[in-house]
């Protein structure tokens, strides 16, 4: 990049540390979604079987239909976890009678045997729209999900202490991000876009923390609407930093930084 990127607080540029390749688009049958999602699933194990990790960017959330599973492709079924950042559950079946759909892919990939439910983490869940039976269908899994609510009660940094303690005994995690995890005023272009949410401060450091801390084997961001954006592109700037802060995170494990370090400069006196 001719200008270079430096991530804030650590001030890393990840660009010297790793390498990153726009490998292109997925194709896509826009008069059948399964073969768009075989094509996205063979895209992204194309990718892994290189040892590099895949990182989706666009589309609504039904991607990780294609991208997941192209990733157990490679590592093997009940191998890798799933953590989902959303402000949504996203569990179901069968959305006005389609297969596929946005909220699908962790139901399917359990049911399936590709996912143990016991590694599915989902974090900042907020909006009205499921009820307690869904809520308890994934806890009868073994998954665990933390609430907007219990977040601000406990703390950002208690609250990933827990999804530590929850993931200890595997390494492997594909990270499946809804740019909606945030909170509406700071991420107006989205397709489902709830009041309420998370802030940049607070989640930033602790994505960084979690790409420093476990081996990311899969990535997607997904629900920029830019259509709903506003004449800033807010929301696309806060997609970048997202990313960013969790290429961070992986350089940062390459080079042996510990996964909460910050410069010293910017970290200031104590």
């Amino acid at each position: 990049l001719p200008l270079g990127w430096v991530e804030y607080e650590t001030l890393l540029d990840p660009f010297t540390v790793i390498n990153v390749v726009d490998y292109s688009d997925a194709g896509m049958d826009p008069y059948n979604q399964a073969r768009t999602f075989e094509e996205i699933r063979r895209m992204t194990r194309e990718i892994a079987e290189t040892g590099a990790i895949p990182f989706a960017v666009g589309g609504d959330h039904s991607i990780p239909n294609g991208t997941f599973r192209g990733i157990v492709d490679v590592y093997g079924k009940k191998k890798v976890a799933f953590v989902h950042f959303d402000a949504h559950l996203d569990r179901g079946f069968g959305k006005f009678g389609a297969f596929y759909h946005s909220g699908s892919y962790m139901t399917m990939a359990v049911d399936e045997g590709l996912l143990d439910g016991k590694h599915v983490v989902q974090i900042g869940m907020s909006t009205p729209v499921f009820g307690e039976k869904d809520w308890k269908g994934v806890l009868k899994e073994g998954g665990t999900v933390f609430h907007l609510h219990e977040i601000r009660r406990d703390g950002i940094e208690a609250t990933f202490e827990k999804v530590y303690e929850k993931l200890k005994g595997i390494d492997l995690i594909y990270v499946s991000f809804d740019i909606d995890t945030f909170d509406n005023s700071y991420a107006p272009g989205v397709g489902s876009a709830p009041p309420t949410g998370m802030s940049p401060n607070e989640l930033f450091p602790e994505l960084r923390k979690l790409a420093a801390t476990k081996t990311i084997v899969g990535f997607d961001l997904v629900e920029y609407q830019p259509f709903y954006d506003n004449r800033g592109q807010q929301t696309a700037r806060l997609c970048r930093r997202v990313m960013f802060q969790f290429l961070t995170g992986i350089a940062m494990k390459k080079k042996g930084l510990a996964p909460d370090w910050v410069n010293p400069l910017v970290e200031g006196e104590p």
